[in-house]
């Protein structure tokens, strides 16, 4: 399912709209809650539910290089969570307003916002100087309204970004997937390597690594998405110095797969931290480990659903 794109400040033509703020890296289970919020808010006043959110520069905002998803990601996940549109404006075009300029300016002028949504923590206007309560009054003060989402925990621990990025850094999957509502994905097309998995007898595909991704090197148990199908894999993130090293990439043996995916877009979802990379000795090593790490992972995922791995 495709959303309704837009770029803030180009001529919108938006009316009647709910909209929801934030920047949504990592688009987590307290972001979806957010989001099902919108969406009922708008249903329930027979508005369009639209998301107002950022470009992928982390460091104006959150002082990090770091980040979960790139805007393309969110996008998809934004879709899969029933909205009609998403604006995407520049951080810049937006910071150095007062917040009384970004609510008549931006949302009532330009979105039509009659209901706006945000977290408890969410701030704007220049120096971030206003919070929630703010929006609250703001929108009051023009005939609108808005809602506040209260903080939300998973197991008394308090849902951000920031902690997801660090327990990605830290290979801690399954604490990261938890808070996310899915697994940590990279998506790309698959790209031609130097064709010596299939020399060796473990024939691989190579992606791309999402830039600024937090996941740190190391060999991974993965689910493999083609098509509407899900395959085991081992992912390894790195430059294989044991065969010939190159730039950081994914390199993924696909299980129980055969077929020429060459330029074609796959998505891989990372379940579980395997070990780290490594120079081995002889590629006779090499092989004796990635059969054992194939072998670990075809056991510890399982028959793959898409209820397992939280898709569906």
């Amino acid at each position: 399912m495709d959303v309704r794109y837009y770029r803030y400040p180009e001529k919108l033509n938006i009316e009647k709209s709910a909209v929801a703020l934030g920047y949504f890296d990592g688009v987590h289970v307290g972001h979806r809650e957010l989001i099902s919020l919108l969406v009922k808010e708008a249903r329930e006043r027979g508005l369009k539910s639209y998301i107002l959110t950022f470009e992928d520069n982390l460091s104006k905002t959150k002082k990090t290089q770091s980040v979960i998803y790139n805007i393309s990601d969110k996008l998809k996940i934004f879709a899969s969570l029933g909205v009609d549109g998403v604006v995407v404006a520049d951080f810049d075009s937006v910071s150095r307003l007062s917040a009384e300029d970004f609510v008549g300016g931006v949302l009532i002028d330009t979105l039509d916002a009659w209901v706006a949504i945000s977290g408890y923590n969410f701030r704007f206007g220049k120096g971030a100087s206003a919070d929630s309560h703010a929006l609250s009054e703001l929108m009051e003060k023009r005939g609108r309204s808005a809602v506040v989402l209260e903080e939300q925990k998973i197991n008394e621990t308090s849902l951000s970004s920031t902690a997801i990025r660090e327990l990605i850094g830290q290979r801690r999957l399954d604490e990261a997937n938890a808070m996310l509502g899915m697994p940590y994905f990279i998506e790309g097309a698959v790209e031609r390597g130097l064709g010596l998995g299939t020399a060796f007898g473990f024939p691989t595909v190579n992606t791309p690594v999402r830039e600024n991704s937090p996941l740190p090197p190391g060999v991974y148990r993965t689910a493999v998405e083609i098509g509407e199908n899900l395959y085991t894999g081992v992912t390894n993130i790195g430059s294989c110095p044991t065969v010939k090293e190159r730039d950081i990439h994914a390199e993924t043996l696909i299980a129980n797969f055969e077929g020429d995916l060459y330029g074609q877009n796959i998505r891989i979802y990372f379940l579980g931290y395997l070990r780290e990379e490594k120079l081995f000795d002889s590629v006779d090593e090499l092989r004796e480990q990635i059969y054992k790490d194939k072998n670990r992972s075809i056991e510890e995922n399982g028959d793959l659903t898409w209820l397992e791995t939280g898709l569906n």
